[in-house]
Formats: C-alpha cells, sequence, structure tokens
C-alpha cells in the first residue's frame, strides 16, 4: 500500500467487518459504494437528502454546511456524518448500523454481508481409525478406508502415509485424524493439532482495476478486501491496445499474463496475514470479460482481433489455480463462469447474480467502463452486448483525466456563477476522474458553455484559455495561481473523446431495448454497476444522455456487482448452475452488424436539450 492509501474498516451491527483500502481524502459514500454495500439516500450522493447517515471514528474531514443543516445536534455530538459529504483523512471506522437497507424493494446487495455456503465440495472431516490390533491385524489403508463417509475415496499422498505409519504401532489405541476432504477424494489426512483454515478468492479481473476478496469457504466469513490499478495499463488503457500488444510483440500475451498474476498473487499475499495462522487458498472463482480471462489463463487472444471475435473458451471452466500461475494451495481449483458471447463476459454474468431474483421482470444491468458491458432482460430472455466506450470516462484521453485517486475532482457544484470542484483529499488538484467528468460536462451543458452539440460556445469566455491550441477551445476549470502553478482544463478534443465514450454505451442501450421491443420507460430498474457506475450521479448522466431519461428512482448503483457475484459463486456450488442458465437464456447482439448501428451513434454524439424549467444560461 502506498502512503497516499488509508484503511477503511465498514463494520455491520453483528459485528462483521471488511477492511477496504482508498485514497486519502475519498468520500466515504464512494467507498461504500465501492465495496459493494448500498448506502441510503436518494439523491446519488449529491448531498441534498441527508439520509446517507453513518457513525464515524477516526479522521475526517470537517463538517459542511450540508451536514449542519440536516444532521440533529444529537447526531453532529455523537460522530455522525454523511457519507456523501465527509472524507477520510486517515484509517477510519464506519459503522453500517444505520444505512443497511436497500433502495426501494430491494435486497442487500453487499460483500459485507456473511453468505451462508452451500457448498460441500470441500472441507475439513474429523476421523478416527482403530489402532493395530495383534489379533486382528488390518493395513493402515483398509482402515483409513472404512473409517471414511460412504461414497469417499482416499486419494492421500505416500508422505501423508509415511508419517501416520510412524505414528501406527501395535496396541496403539484409536488415531483421531484430520482430514481434508474435496469432491469424494481424501486428498490429505494427518494428526495436525490446528484444524486448517480453508479460504476461497474471488476476483474481479476488471481491464481496469482489480478486486480481491477472501473468504472463508466453511464459515462465509469475509476475511478482507483488496483493490488495485490494473498494471497492464503500462501496455494499452483498453483491450484493443492489449490484444495488440500480445499479438505483435514477442511473448506480449505472456508478459501481460505475467504482470496480471503478480498482482494478483501480491493482493492474496496481503490479505492472507488476516486470516490467522495455518490458512491456505483452496478455490479461486475469477471473472473479468472475455480478453482479461484469457490474459488471466495465459492463452492467446488472436480471435479477439477480428471477426467473429472468439476465444478459445467461452463456456465454463474449472483448471488447477497454479496452472494459471496462482499463488494457493497445491489442489486449489481455479472457476471461470460462463461468458456471455463476443466481449460480454463472465463477470456480466456474475453481477446478474448478484441482483434479487424474480422481483423485476424488465431491467436492464450496465457496467460501465473501458468495455462497457450491457444486458438488458425481458420476459425470461437475456440481451447481452458490449459498447467499446474506451477508457476516456476513466481519464484516459482526456487533458487533466485522471483515476479516482488523491487529488482527482470527482465532483462539481456552481457557486456564485463559479464551477466549485470537489477533491479527493483537498489539496492540490491533480485532475479530474470519470464521476466528476460526467457532472461537469451536465454543467457545463446547464450553464451555456458547451452547446448540443458539444461546442465550446462564447459565452465561455471567461473560462478560455488564449490562444486556442491544436485542440481547440480551451477552458481553464482551475486556474494555476489558485492550484499550485497547474492549470486544470478541459478542451474541445477532450469533449469529443467523452461525446464518443457516451455515444457508444447510449446506442447499444437502445438497440438492445429495439431487440426486445421495449421503450426506455418501460424499464422497471436500470442497474449501474461497477465501482465507476456506483459513484457517477444519475441526475448528469441523463443530463448528458448517457441513459435514457426515465424516472430517477429506477436507476439503482449497486458497486460491485460482479465481485458479489463471484463471492456467491465460489461459497455456493448451485450458483453455478444459474450462472450456467443465465447463458442458455442469453442472446449475445454484435452491434456492428446492425444496419442503423452508424446512425444511432452519431446522432448520439449531440447532447440532449435542456429539460423543461431548467434553461441554460
Amino acid at each position: 500500500m502506498t502512503t497516499d492509501t488509508i484503511r477503511v474498516t465498514l463494520k455491520a451491527p453483528d459485528g462483521q467487518e471488511v477492511q477496504l483500502w482508498a485514497p486519502v481524502g475519498k468520500r466515504l459514500w464512494d467507498v461504500i459504494a465501492g465495496s459493494g454495500w448500498y448506502s441510503r439516500g436518494s439523491c446519488g450522493g449529491q448531498g441534498t437528502c441527508g439520509k446517507c447517515k453513518v457513525k464515524v471514528e477516526g479522521p475526517v474531514s470537517a463538517l459542511t454546511a450540508s451536514e449542519h443543516d440536516q444532521l440533529m445536534p444529537d447526531e453532529l455530538r455523537s460522530s455522525w456524518r454523511l457519507a456523501c459529504a465527509a472524507r477520510a483523512e486517515g484509517d477510519v471506522t464506519v459503522y453500517m448500523d444505520r444505512a443497511l437497507d436497500a433502495g426501494p424493494g430491494k435486497g442487500k446487495i453487499s460483500l459485507l454481508q456473511r453468505m451462508a455456503p452451500d457448498s460441500s465440495y470441500i472441507r475439513n472431516i474429523n476421523l478416527l481409525i482403530p489402532g493395530q490390533q495383534p489379533d486382528y491385524p488390518r493395513p493402515l489403508w483398509d482402515r483409513l478406508q472404512s473409517a471414511l463417509p460412504e461414497g469417499v475415496r482416499l486419494a492421500v499422498s505416500l508422505d501423508d502415509l509415511r508419517e501416520l505409519n510412524a505414528l501406527d504401532r501395535p496396541n496403539r489405541p484409536a488415531l483421531e485424524l484430520q482430514g481434508l476432504l474435496v469432491g469424494d477424494e481424501l486428498c490429505r489426512i494427518g494428526t495436525r493439532r490446528q484444524q486448517q483454515r480453508l479460504l476461497g478468492l474471488a476476483l474481479d479481473v476488471g481491464s481496469t482495476s482489480l478486486l480481491a476478496v477472501m473468504a472463508d469457504l466453511e464459515s462465509g466469513e469475509i476475511v478482507g478486501i483488496n483493490s488495485r490499478t490494473n498494471m497492464q495499463r503500462v501496455y494499452g488503457e483498453d483491450i484493443i491496445s492489449r490484444i495488440s500488444y500480445g499479438m505483435e510483440q514477442p511473448q506480449g500475451h505472456t508478459l501481460l499474463h505475467q504482470i496480471l498474476v503478480n498482482q494478483l498473487n501480491g493482493m492474496s499475499a496481503e490479505l492472507l496475514p488476516l486470516a490467522g495462522e495455518n490458512a491456505a487458498v483452496m478455490k479461486i472463482c475469477a471473472v473479468g470479460n472475455p480478453v482479461m480471462l484469457h490474459f488471466l489463463l495465459g492463452l492467446p487472444v488472436n480471435g479477439f482481433a477480428a471477426a467473429p471475435y472468439n476465444g478459445i473458451f467461452s463456456g465454463a471452466l474449472e483448471c488447477k489455480a497454479a496452472d494459471a500461475d496462482l499463488d494457493a494451495d497445491a489442489l486449489a481449483q481455479l472457476y471461470i463462469p460462463p461468458q456471455l458471447g463476443g466481449f460480454v463476459g463472465a463477470d456480466a454474468a456474475a453481477g446478474l447474480l448478484a441482483l434479487p431474483p424474480g422481483e423485476e421482470d424488465k431491467y436492464m444491468f450496465i457496467d460501465i467502463g473501458t468495455n462497457g458491458e450491457i444486458v438488458l432482460y425481458h420476459e425470461g430472455r437475456y440481451y447481452a452486448a458490449s459498447a467499446a466506450a474506451g477508457p476516456a470516462f476513466e481519464g484516459a484521453g482526456i487533458t487533466c483525466g485522471m483515476r479516482a485517486a488523491a487529488g482527482a475532482i470527482d465532483h462539481w457544484h456552481m457557486e456564485e456563477g463559479r464551477l466549485v470542484p470537489a477533491v479527493i483529499g483537498g489539496g492540490p488538484v491533480k485532475g479530474i476522474c470519470g464521476s466528476g467528468l460526467i457532472e461537469l460536462l451536465a454543467l457545463l451543458l446547464d450553464e451555456g458553455l458547451i452547446d448540443g452539440h458539444g461546442i465550446i460556445s462564447e459565452s465561455a469566455a471567461a473560462y478560455e484559455l488564449a490562444p486556442e491550441g491544436t485542440r481547440g477551445r480551451c477552458l481553464v476549470l482551475v486556474a494555476a495561481e489558485d492550484n499550485a502553478g497547474m492549470n486544470i482544463t478541459i478542451d474541445q478534443e477532450d469533449i469529443r473523446n467523452l461525446q464518443m465514450s457516451k455515444s457508444a454505451l447510449r446506442t447499444a442501450i437502445e438497440l438492445l431495448l429495439q431487440d426486445a421491443k421495449l421503450r426506455a420507460e418501460q424499464l422497471n430498474r436500470i442497474y449501474l454497476a461497477g465501482v465507476f457506475g456506483s459513484c457517477i450521479s444519475s441526475e448528469a448522466a441523463v443530463r448528458i444522455g448517457l441513459l435514457p431519461d426515465v424516472k430517477r428512482e429506477r436507476i439503482i448503483n449497486i458497486g460491485n456487482a460482479a465481485a458479489v457475484g463471484a463471492l456467491k459463486l465460489l461459497l455456493g456450488d448451485g450458483e453455478r448452475e444459474a450462472a450456467a442458465n443465465v447463458r442458455r437464456d442469453c442472446t449475445a447482439v454484435e452491434l456492428a452488424n446492425k444496419r442503423d448501428f452508424q446512425q444511432r451513434f452519431i446522432e448520439n454524439l449531440d447532447f440532449p436539450a435542456a429539460p423543461a424549467g431548467k434553461a441554460a444560461l
């Protein structure tokens, strides 16, 4: 962990807790949302509803005016804060006992919640075998086999047999043994006094970020959560660039595989001490888009370079974790759930498992990222598509864009006619992250600083940097003299890049609705998944046309649903059938093959007109 990273402990009412790492100055609302937990509130973290109340211990930012207005005096004295206003400035503990409800009609969607395992695939068992009796000699192997549950066979190592044989003296009383059962095989046996703690690892392997959740396979307890930026980005911000690198450079795909597994192994190594002594990772479930899963397994990605964009595998896959170079017990298995087709991967299938079953008959699941994944559910069928949105909304390709870290602008508001940023960490501004870019576009539109075509208008003169550069007009959002000598700007080319990303996602949404013969207003829910999806303002996303104009209460930020689904698959063997059913009932839609794709994409580059009653200045 870097010195700019602090520990945030989220504690549930039953005493269960999980530890997360976040940049100094990160809003508690964003940390909670990124964990997969629903922080109560209806304004999308904008600070207007006053419902995301949490109790905080540890160093946090000063109370804001909205907190003074919306919190009772007793709450202020007892360290209650609004999660959308408070920023962590050091290691903090956040008590979740007043932020446990999910949204209207929703069940809990949380990595904090202990999941009751329903898997019997791997478990510890106790055995009692009789000692050698001179009047009734029986081989050690036979006595072991007779002590096993019905249907279980011995598959122990020769080393285990040698160890037991050294203890198995004539006239010795019965031996109390501990064994490890994997499927229908007893794979290990010994006289260990302390039973080994069996751990599982759920991995969300994203093109931009990586997340690891470690859990106890027998109790379901969450041991810890760790996240990192995917360092493959050095070789390409998007998956297309990485495919090219993997194919064109000698041993390119091998290098990208090694970078990935080295990071994942490092994340696991940081979590393992939290489980205590004598613990081992015995099972791994990994989800991600198809390209990232091929990199994880060290498989060539050539099939994704051209139509029909098929990889080496698309169904569920299971192999030894060691075969993928993942650090785990020698017996550990790696399971990857089925992909949904094209560039829609196992992360989308897993994310759907995190949704409350049977509650909505028409919904859309959207994971906004470099490779946007959209799944529409209607009348028992799933329609899935990927949108090559590119990394613009994650800060790449934007002059002052950056990921959500200390120094990033993640939100904006207007004050006395000027754009005022909220900065992670509260210090000098280094750039603008994705949620800040979306809100910035919405405010630029509302204030008339850009028009519906995304062109910076004449009325933006007060913000304009002169002379005009090769990237078109440039707006100074934070002046150098107010920011340690660094201008924070957005220019015409930045806005064009953001428009391209916005249009790719919006066009995918419209074409899926068209295939299902639905209108956007007929959707019961739009679920925004992923850490980024949980941080954006639904109001701003609708304003810029990223999302269709539906009732705001129908847009639900659900956090990292892919990680929650991976955790469910890790702890419950029955979830594998559910994932298989999603794949069976899913139609993969290739957007580029649609006759009206190009026309819709061009139309969606424009921003929608200002809503009634909200005229631009």
